[in-house]
């Protein structure tokens, strides 16, 4: 056999190779968009459900500051509920990654409710008042400054 011979028969072999190779690839690429596609719908969902879980709670916290009242601990955890219910739908279709970040992102949401609703509550405490615990924030522009032993007190 000739080197001419074996080299053709090496390009037809590498070609032969090559388009199997391009038709594995092209026959994967639609089953991968669509797991791409199922991906960012459960993560659409999980954000749309993360967001009225958000809305639920501070509506919750504004119905306690039209009563004058706490929060209703019912009202949190029917909020919750709707949270989980969301969440379960979203996994039960599949494509979510992760899976299982309920936790997490209900920590998230239940931190950043709390961190819109309280210097939004309609009251302040001012300048020279005492703070923290359960009372409002100090008003916009002082910090809550307390020292060992003493009181906290709204200051600039």
């Amino acid at each position: 056999m000739s080197f001419v011979r074996v080299a053709w028969s090496f390009v037809r072999a590498a070609s032969a190779l090559a388009v199997v190779v391009a038709l594995l690839l092209a026959a994967s690429a639609p089953q991968a968009h669509a797991a791409g596609r199922k991906a960012l719908r459960c993560a659409f969902a999980k954000q749309r459900a993360v967001v009225h879980e958000i809305e639920a709670v501070l509506e919750c916290r504004r119905a306690a500051l039209r009563a004058g009242a706490s929060v209703d601990p019912a009202c949190i955890a029917a909020a919750s509920a709707k949270l989980e219910e969301d969440f379960a739908r979203a996994e039960m279709r599949g494509g979510c990654v992760p899976e299982g970040d309920l936790p997490v992102l209900q920590a998230t949401a239940d931190l950043c409710a709390q961190r819109i609703g309280e210097p939004l509550q309609g009251s302040c405490t001012e300048a020279g008042d005492e703070c923290g615990g359960g009372s409002p924030p100090c008003c916009t522009g002082l910090r809550c400054i307390g020292r060992l032993g003493a009181t906290p007190m709204c200051a600039f």
